[in-house]
């Protein structure tokens, strides 16, 4: 259980094989997960709410995972809702060398101020959206 963070509860830079699995993630400045530039990572059933909402300070750009120019990576079982931007993002700077690509995302449980953000190609989605 990790809350309450600065800034992400957990910020994943340049690793490669990590596995992040039934983490509870939330109320946190930032995100519940950030992963930059990740190989062949995996994030499955966690739960990541309530980011950018830490009872003392208010962020507009609270999310649930966040991946940035990764490969290969998988998110998979995850509930990600009431963060206060989206639950889930495929985040690119238009100076980035690369794209993230090889996401497969499937069976996450979403429901936030914006879902998520599937722009980039390789990207593949299956997920219960609020209805």
């Amino acid at each position: 259980d990790i809350s309450k963070a600065g800034a992400h509860a957990i910020n994943l830079l340049s690793c490669v094989g990590v596995k992040t699995s039934k983490c509870l993630l939330h109320n946190n400045y930032f995100y519940g997960i950030e992963d930059k530039l990740g190989v062949s990572n995996r994030h499955w059933k966690n739960r990541c709410f309530e980011n950018g909402e830490t009872g003392v300070a208010t962020s507009t750009g609270g999310r649930g995972i966040n991946l940035w120019r990764g490969i290969d990576i998988e998110v998979d079982g995850n509930s990600l809702k009431a963060n206060t931007e989206y639950g889930f993002r495929l985040y690119s700077e238009a100076a980035d060398p690369s794209i993230t690509t090889g996401v497969n995302f499937h069976h996450n449980y979403l429901e936030n101020t914006k879902d998520y953000q599937p722009n980039f190609r390789g990207f593949h989605i299956s997920a219960r959206l609020k209805e």
